[in-house]
């Protein structure tokens, strides 16, 4: 079952339980390298539709959703602690109907540079609020507090720049709030556009393209070589423009999250087809152990660039996000 064909099931589901139980079509799966284990290749998302209340008008639709997932044969469950309420709510469900053991739970970290660090900020709830974006505020914690522990996460090329951070009733005095309280969201949403439309989402991949071209200086430039500089540079140029653009913009007090969201999915998308052409202009099998720094830079990025259109939102997401932007008048 592919993901349209579950989509359309769930939704039918919802409405004639019976008729989807018979049905009888179950998820395909693939199997995780380095465990071995079979998930489904659906799962199911939790951001904005599982943040809500407490009452059984508000739950019992997402418990629903739930039964349909399993039934289906599905299990992965996707959330994160910048979701609300969602993974609270996605625990209590799951506790509700016994079904914990069903689930394969993901949770997304980012926290970047924790491990080197001293301060980090937080967004956290510090009051219930009729509005999900409300009672929201941004927290400066110590990341050297008693209660507060640093799981750093290597990259495949034995880096580590994100990290998973646990705190467990960590105190934070009133003084360390930032910005004002309840205002966490938007001070969050307006560093997201600071984030998602810098040059760090496009320019990942270019040492790789500038350091190939340094260690074959004053030899001939293959016609392949050319239009891909040429492209490179023409794009490069453009996406730089955009990052400016946005940059303008939050400095007259704007919040271009849909024109952020843009840049990012376009830049993050352009730096994996430098890395993809470059690859095609070569034949070799790079190593981080080489001596030349050319070799080096492509192995690193080949081993990292699938996180490129994941960190800071899939491009799944940023298409979302900039798509609700365009509707707007």
């Amino acid at each position: 079952m592919n993901r349209s064909s579950f989509l359309q099931l769930a939704g039918a589901a919802l409405l004639a339980r019976p008729a989807f139980a018979q049905t009888g079509a179950r998820m395909h799966t693939r199997k995780i390298p380095s465990t071995g284990e079979l998930l489904p290749v659906v799962g199911c998302g939790t951001w904005q539709t599982f943040d809500v209340g407490s009452t059984p008008a508000e739950r019992s639709p997402r418990a629903e959703v739930l039964k349909v997932l399993f039934e289906a044969g599905g299990s992965v469950i996707d959330s994160s602690p910048m979701y609300g309420r969602a993974e609270e709510v996605v625990g209590d469900l799951l506790a509700e109907a016994g079904s914990r053991d069903k689930a394969f739970l993901a949770t997304k970290v980012w926290t970047s540079g924790a491990h080197v660090n001293d301060w980090f900020i937080v967004l956290a709830r510090t009051s219930d609020e009729a509005d999900r974006h409300e009672g929201l505020s941004q927290l400066l914690v110590d990341l050297r507090s008693n209660d507060l522990r640093v799981n750093p996460i290597p990259f495949l090329d034995g880096t580590t720049h994100f990290n998973e951070v646990l705190l467990t009733e960590v105190f934070v005095p009133d003084e360390l709030v930032l910005g004002e309280v309840g205002m966490g969201w938007a001070q969050n949403t307006s560093e997201l556009a600071y984030e998602r439309g810098g040059p760090d989402r496009w320019l990942s991949t270019y040492l790789v393209l500038e350091h190939f071209l340094r260690e074959r200086a004053g030899r001939a430039t293959s016609e392949q070589a050319a239009a891909l500089l040429g492209e490179a540079t023409a794009r490069w140029w453009a996406l730089r423009q955009l990052s400016l653009s946005v940059a303008r913009q939050m400095d007259r007090g704007e919040a271009p999250a849909a024109e952020s969201a843009l840049v990012k999915e376009m830049g993050t998308r352009f730096e994996q087809d430098v890395l993809n052409g470059v690859q095609q202009l070569v034949d070799l099998e790079p190593s981080l152990e080489s001596s030349s720094v050319f070799e080096q830079l492509l192995a690193r990025a080949i081993l990292t660039a699938p996180s490129f259109t994941i960190r800071g939102g899939t491009n799944e997401i940023l298409r979302s996000v900039a798509a609700r932007g365009l509707r707007r008048p």
